[in-house]
């Protein structure tokens, strides 16, 4: 059994039910006597005791666990000493896409407000640990390309989710655009395929959602992360060595804007970034499918 855990969700940041969810379905893996391998994904970060020791439970006892960054390299190393750990990089590196015709036009400023932030967490109450107001950061930063028409601003939509209304990006997109009606939204999209593809045709993208800004840097598109969590520091500098990122904190909320307004003017030197970093993911993940093959291999 390969388990993602959704990329991001081996953690209890997200709440009791969602890590409930996560430990019950590895835990029965375990308890049937299959080989359980965790999928490449940020590990943690874990903030209870009885969340932290089940986790390293489960862990010991995989057969493999691929750690996406070097931070959660280290904190499941700390949590599980002798789990069988490896690191390597985000399979999302790896999704296909095609590549649309640039805009002939005014540069295509992508947007992904995610929803999640927006509504501050499930609770409605939470910051995430941000130092950021982050809808105050996207209503001034959208405020402030208001008077930019030399851009056409697009809203990214990247996570579509009826069932979870206050995760889901589209709500808060249709309330920003009828907010500000000089705005363009982009589609509602069928797939990560189509996702991907679409956002390969901007000409910047910045974002909170992190597998929306994984599209943007692996089809080389000039991207400013938003970090709501380590995962982000994880990746980007830690993996990928981009320094551009907006933290999660030792920021103010004006000081993110005009950060993200700076990047947005100088996206053609964020873009001479993106090859290295590339290459070591392309290096890293065929690194993983080779540990796979032995794992396949080893249980017949």
């Amino acid at each position: 059994m390969i388990d993602i855990g959704g990329g991001d969700s081996f953690t209890d940041i997200y709440g009791a039910k969602r890590f409930a969810f996560l430990i019950w379905s590895k835990a029965l893996v375990l308890a049937l006597g299959k080989p359980l391998v965790l999928a490449p994904q940020t590990i943690g970060p874990f903030t209870k005791p009885v969340q932290k020791r089940l986790a390293a439970w489960v862990m010991a006892r995989a057969r493999a666990v691929f750690c996406r960054d070097p931070l959660s390299f280290e904190f499941a190393q700390a949590m599980a000493p002798t789990a069988r750990l490896s690191q390597t990089v985000d399979v999302a590196f790896a999704l296909p896409f095609d590549r649309p015709a640039k805009s002939a036009g005014r540069p295509r400023i992508g947007i992904n407000v995610s929803g999640l932030l927006y509504n501050r967490g499930y609770d409605r109450a939470s910051s995430f640990g941000m130092e950021i107001d982050y809808p105050a950061y996207i209503d001034q930063l959208l405020s402030a390309l208001s008077q930019r028409s030399d851009l056409e601003v697009i809203l990214v939509s990247h996570v579509l989710s009826d069932a979870v209304p206050v995760d889901d990006d589209r709500a808060v997109a249709a309330t920003l655009a009828a907010r500000h009606p000089w705005l363009t939204r982009g589609p509602d999209f069928a797939d990560p395929v189509a996702a991907k593809s679409y956002i390969a045709g901007l000409d910047f993208l910045t974002g909170a959602r992190m597998h929306a800004c994984i599209a943007a840097y692996s089809a080389g598109v000039p991207v400013l992360p938003v970090a709501y969590s380590r995962k982000f520091i994880g990746l980007f500098g830690g993996v990928l060595d981009y320094p551009h990122v907006v933290p999660a904190t030792g920021m103010t909320t004006e000081q993110a804007v005009v950060m993200t307004l700076a990047a947005i003017d100088d996206r053609s030197k964020l873009a001479q970034s993106l090859a290295a970093g590339s290459a070591k993911a392309e290096q890293l993940l065929t690194g993983y499918c080779e540990e796979l093959v032995t794992i396949f291999r080893a249980v017949g």
